[in-house]
């Protein structure tokens, strides 16, 4: 592994590159989350699975699809489906069972999304599994795919070790070796060392070294590309180091860890990251839930509960949506003019026919990211159990057609 400057820090490749699929398939990222999003497919159903994996048992694996599969069969089997889409289920089941038997991801889930009639084969890869279930619906299921997205920020921990530093890049429950950043042996200058060397001179040349292998590591760290920093190694180094981050790195530093360098595994460190990166998360989750509840009650710019958000999406008035993760809730969608609603069987805006759906909550979130708006999964016990959705707003509501 390369050493890692300032100068060619900034040529590098952001952590865990996105790059196009391979064959069917492929890594969670937002681009593969965008593209399933965008997917139309007319009239035909599409079918969303999703599936525990674990790669040492692959007969559970195969039941597993099965007895997901059953409900697809029962569909492939309707009388009241059109024969295009009866067909396309029934193609759906045939690469479905393929996959599964031949060309499975080998990762701890996987989400498949197929509509052979429309062109949509999808199988991707989840760093975890986020719950069995198969859904049919005139659009992919993706909100999981959103919830992990949303736990998972590219963070970079770097261990300070004894010739520099290591960096290990930390993304979607995986590590990777991101280069090191050249040292001095800090730790023959440490206080051992100055106490068996004990001549002035040494105690000045460790200072200079360690202060320069510390602006070295800062410029190389103000280049690189990612959403997080956690620093590990001896406390006694750390805190020098912690004293020299320029505001721009110390703004995106979320905390350190105690570690021997010398003795550490990279699953270890992946793991001690991780944790910071979930506290973090269980805290930001809590303060957007609390932004937008007082936001709310000073009658600012946001919105609380599903019939306040569907309208607010309809109007195309959502910024960030917070969803309670798991909720579900059958609604309508009116396919001209984008309203949303948990019923009604004419659109007030248009005049037209609804289209009823299993979950309104699902509609609701793709409509947000279609107008480039942020959905956010709440997982922590919050308000919004109660209210299963609220949102921050560019714009203050218009009057519901409704008058509700």
């Amino acid at each position: 592994m390369e050493s890692i400057s300032a100068e060619t820090a900034a040529g590098l490749q952001p952590p865990f590159p996105e790059g196009p699929a391979i064959g069917r398939q492929d890594a969670l990222s937002e681009d593969t989350v965008r593209r399933i999003t965008g997917f139309r497919a007319g009239d035909l159903p599409v079918v969303s699975m999703y599936m525990a994996i674990d790669p040492g048992d692959r007969r559970s694996i195969a039941a597993e699809a099965d007895s997901l599969l059953h409900e697809v069969r029962l569909h492939s089997k309707d009388k009241g489906l059109e024969h295009d889409a009866r067909l396309s289920l029934r193609q759906d089941i045939a690469r479905i069972e393929d996959l599964v038997k031949n060309e499975i991801p080998i990762e701890r889930g996987a989400a498949i999304f197929a509509c052979s009639g429309a062109g949509l084969f999808e199988a991707v890869s989840l760093p975890r599994a986020v719950g069995t279930r198969v859904t049919i619906d005139a659009a992919p299921y993706v909100r999981p795919l959103l919830a992990l997205l949303e736990a998972y920020e590219r963070l970079l921990a770097v261990v300070v070790e004894r010739q520099g530093a290591h960096l290990w890049e930390v993304y979607l429950g995986q590590e990777r070796d991101a280069g090191r950043v050249k040292g001095p042996e800090l730790r023959r200058f440490g206080a051992a060392g100055r106490r068996a060397h004990s001549p002035q001179h040494h105690d000045d040349k460790a200072d200079r070294l360690e202060h320069q292998f510390f602006k070295d590591l800062v410029g190389a760290l103000e280049h690189l590309s990612y959403d997080v920093l956690v620093f590990g190694g001896h406390e006694h180094e750390l805190a020098h180091l912690l004293e020299m981050l320029p505001q721009q790195v110390s703004e995106r530093t979320i905390g350190t860890f105690a570690i021997d360098p010398d003795t550490t595994t990279p699953a270890e460190i992946r793991e001690r990251a991780q944790a910071l990166l979930d506290e973090r998360e269980r805290e930001r989750q809590h303060r957007l839930v609390d932004e937008v509840a007082e936001s709310v009650a000073a009658g600012g710019r946001a919105a609380l509960g599903l019939d306040s958000c569907l309208w607010a999406a309809s109007v195309a008035a959502v910024d960030t949506l917070l969803v309670q993760a798991g909720a579900t809730v059958p609604g309508v969608v009116c396919d001209e003019s984008h309203w949303l609603a948990t019923s009604g069987g004419a659109c007030p805006v248009c005049g037209r026919e609804t289209r009823p759906t299993n979950d309104v909550i699902e509609d609701l979130a793709e409509t947000v990211i279609g107008e480039g708006g942020r959905v956010r999964h709440i997982t922590e016990e919050t308000v919004l159990n109660k209210h299963l959705t609220g949102a921050s707003l560019r714009f203050p509501l218009p009057p519901d057609p409704r008058g509700e």
